[in-house]
């Protein structure tokens, strides 16, 4: 299973999200969890603090971060603005976590 957060950027919300899809992937199932923030304060707070927290309460292994290029045109930030300035605020991406093995469903393997 490959799971997408996206959505609320509040670190309730994003980490509700964590654990309510939790239950419907299977043991080891990938999360991809889309504006954590690289670095700075900013926009992208709360779904690095509700991943962190996955990640310390024993629910997700964290495999991955990555963080957009600012100038790329890939970036989601310059996208609205067509070649604009950059209207998010800090260096922020998207990162790759696993589910770990026995908390899959609320069960053990």
């Amino acid at each position: 299973d490959i799971i997408l957060v996206d959505g609320d950027h509040s670190d309730r919300g994003a980490y509700q999200d964590i654990v309510d899809f939790q239950r419907h992937a299977s043991c080891g199932a990938m999360l991809l969890l889309d504006d954590v923030k690289g670095s700075g304060k900013g926009l992208n707070d709360g779904p690095t603090a509700a991943l962190l927290r996955a990640q310390r309460g024993g629910l997700v292994e964290i495999l991955r971060w990555e963080r957009y290029n600012a100038s790329s045109p890939e970036n989601p930030c310059l996208r609205a603005k067509r070649g604009g300035a950059p209207f998010c605020v800090g260096s922020w991406g998207w990162a790759m976590a696993r589910y770990r093995q026995g908390r899959c469903g609320g069960g053990a393997e």
